[in-house]
């Protein structure tokens, strides 16, 4: 009874550290595909209304 009671904590803890690892996975992953989709994005998206580099502070007024 007793090496059977031991084979099941030993069979538990295999699991719990099977498990772990998957979900230590499965957030990776989840972190990898929010990171390369930001990537992407900075990519292939390109602001077409952004302004230079020149804040409009820094500008003079147009002669009039």
């Amino acid at each position: 009874m007793a090496s059977n009671d031991h084979d099941d904590q030993s069979n538990g803890a295999q699991r719990d550290k099977r498990e772990q690892r998957a979900m230590w996975i499965f957030s990776a992953a989840i972190v990898l595909i929010i990171l390369v989709g930001m990537g992407a994005n900075m990519l292939f998206h390109h602001d077409k209304g952004a302004g230079t580099d020149i804040s409009s502070q820094s500008r003079t007024a147009p002669q009039q």
